[in-house]
């Protein structure tokens, strides 16, 4: 009588085929993602500094607000900040809120080193229209901060 032949290495063979193609498959889109994961993570970052800015402004902390703007590259964030703080803003600020802009967001996410956000702030009772601009220093710094009426 003939030993018969056992079928499990066909299939045993077969299996390992596709967990490998599976495997390569799963790679090259993490691959792929990879840049734009990063440029996601910059731009939760820069919405998380926009944030600090502004409440630090509502508390009237102007050192520490003063202490998250640049002038660096031709940005004019410290000294609005200085103005900020002349005109006694956070005195009159009585609540903000900002999103980030549309065109921040661009197919390109692998390289994000400026992010504009834009909203409302009540400044003497009355809302007005304000725009920040962050750019990345190594950190998010407020590059410009703008009230427009």
């Amino acid at each position: 009588m003939a030993p018969k032949k056992s079928k499990a290495k066909p299939i045993l063979l077969g299996c390992g085929g596709v967990t490998l193609l599976m495997l390569l498959g799963i790679g090259a889109c993490a691959f792929v993602a990879r840049d734009s994961i990063g440029g996601v993570f910059d731009i939760g970052r820069a919405t998380v500094a926009a944030e600090e800015f502004m409440t630090d402004l509502d508390a009237e902390r102007y050192a520490a607000a003063s202490g998250q703007a640049t002038n660096a590259g031709g940005c004019q964030g410290a000294d609005q900040v200085a103005t900020a703080q002349a005109d006694d803003l956070g005195a009159r600020l009585s609540g903000y809120s900002i999103e980030i802009g549309d065109e921040s967001f661009s197919e390109d996410l692998e390289n994000v080193d400026e992010v504009e956000f834009f909203g409302t702030a009540t400044i003497d009772g009355e809302q007005q229209l304000i725009t920040l601009e962050l750019v990345d220093e190594g950190g998010w710094q407020v590059c410009s901060f703008s009230i427009t009426q």
